[in-house]
C-alpha cells in the first residue's frame, strides 16, 4: 500500500508540468481579455439602465475588472523585459557592438512605452476634470493608432525591401 501511494506520488509529480502547461496554454491571453471586457461593458450598461445595479455599483464592478485586467498586461510586459534582457546578456557576451545597438533600441522603447503611458494619463486627467469630452479623447487615441499602423507598415516595407536587395545581393555573388 505504501510503495503504491509513492509511485503514485510520483508519477503525479512528474505529470504536473505537463499540466501547468496544458493551463496556460489554455488561459484565454491578455489580449482575448481586452476583447471581452468590451462585452461585459456593454452587460453592466444594460444593467444600469434597467435598473438592476446602480451606476455607482456598475463603476466599482468595471474598475474591478479593467485593473485585474492591466495588473496582468503588466506582468505580461514585465516577463517580456524579463526575457529581452537575459537575451541582451548573452549577446553582450558574444558581440559587444551588436549589444550595444540593441541597448539603444532597448531604451527607446523603454522611453517611449513611458511617454505613451504619460500621456494617456494626462488625457485621462483631463476626461475626469471635464477639459476634454471622451469622445475627443477617443479621437486623439485613435488618431494616435492610426499613426502608429502608418509607421509599422512604412518600417515592415522597408524591412521587406532591404531583405528583397539582400537575397538579389546573394544571387549575384553565387
Amino acid at each position: 500500500m505504501k510503495t503504491r501511494t509513492t509511485v503514485l506520488a510520483l508519477i503525479l509529480a512528474l505529470l504536473s508540468p505537463f499540466v501547468v502547461n496544458a493551463q496556460e496554454e489554455s488561459a484565454p491571453s491578455i489580449w482575448d481579455k481586452l476583447k471581452n471586457l468590451r462585452e461585459e461593458h456593454k452587460v453592466l450598461k444594460e444593467q444600469v439602465e434597467a435598473g438592476t445595479i446602480t451606476k455607482v455599483e456598475a463603476r466599482k464592478s468595471w474598475k474591478l475588472k479593467i485593473d485585474a485586467v492591466r495588473a496582468e498586461k503588466e506582468k505580461f510586459y514585465e516577463n517580456k523585459m524579463k526575457n529581452f534582457r537575459k537575451r541582451y546578456e548573452k549577446i553582450a557576451e558574444k558581440n559587444p557592438e551588436r549589444s550595444e545597438k540593441l541597448k539603444a533600441r532597448f531604451d527607446k522603447r523603454l522611453s517611449e512605452r513611458g511617454k505613451r503611458q504619460a500621456n494617456r494619463k494626462a488625457l485621462m486627467d483631463k476626461v475626469i476634470s471635464g477639459e476634454v469630452s471622451k469622445q475627443e479623447a477617443r479621437e486623439v487615441i485613435q488618431g494616435k493608432r492610426a499613426d502608429g499602423k502608418v509607421k509599422r507598415a512604412a518600417a515592415k516595407a522597408k524591412k521587406s525591401d532591404m531583405q528583397m536587395k539582400r537575397k538579389d545581393r546573394k544571387a549575384g555573388t553565387a
